[in-house]
């Protein structure tokens, strides 16, 4: 409730553009709604499943 999930998100996506990085990607799992919720409202597109890590079942990416 304090805002620390958006504020560690806005500081790596800053840190990200800062070496050059032009997308982002991220998984985790449905079970952690509001991670996928966060993810959503920050501007982050919900993706096909790019690796092969049993527990994540999101996958999201972000062209920065």
């Amino acid at each position: 409730g304090l805002g620390l999930g958006r504020r560690l998100m806005d500081a790596a996506e800053t840190a990200a553009r800062e070496l050059g990085i032009a997308v982002l990607r991220l998984d985790t799992n449905s079970a952690l709604a509001e991670a996928g919720q966060l993810y959503r409202r920050s501007g982050w597109s919900e993706i096909p499943r790019f690796n092969d890590d049993p527990y994540p079942d999101l996958f999201f990416e972000k062209r920065l």
